[in-house]
């Protein structure tokens, strides 16, 4: 499931003239609306068990300009990020200097991913006006 297509980002990165990895953009608005769908909630009431738009309340070209630049995002790897690349995750093991030298280690247990959300505020401020509950209506993880 997606909420835009690869013919509207094309011309939304053509008027910005934002380069596009053709290699990857099919997956890139896949995992974009994996990321909506995961990390916002929408007023109303979904009319099918997934996604979860449209509602009774807001409809995909509602949020077509939020999720235009979810894509964005996840084309310049903003977005979500490589599991390679992460560190987080279960702390398995954490210690740290007793003379306060400042030294640290932590080690993670293997596989595990961080449990926050990372850092967009561009597009939370997008999808502001159709997300549900006080605040800006973050699933919180």
């Amino acid at each position: 499931m997606s909420y835009v297509t690869a013919d509207q980002y094309a011309a939304y990165a053509e008027a910005r003239g934002i380069p596009i990895n053709l290699t990857t953009l099919d997956a890139d608005i896949i995992k974009s609306a994996d990321f909506i769908d995961t990390y916002y909630i929408f007023k109303g009431t979904p009319q099918q068990a997934y996604p979860q738009l449209p509602t009774d309340q807001v409809t995909i070209a509602d949020i077509e300009r939020g999720a235009l630049k979810a894509v964005e995002l996840q084309q310049a790897g903003r977005l979500t990020l490589d599991p390679a690349s992460l560190t987080g995750g279960l702390i398995e093991s954490e210690s740290k200097s007793l003379d306060g030298v400042g030294s640290k280690s932590v080690s993670y247990v293997a596989g595990s991913q961080p449990t926050w959300k990372p850092r967009v505020p561009e597009l939370d401020l997008l999808l502001r006006p159709w997300l549900a509950g006080a605040g800006v209506g973050l699933r919180k993880s």
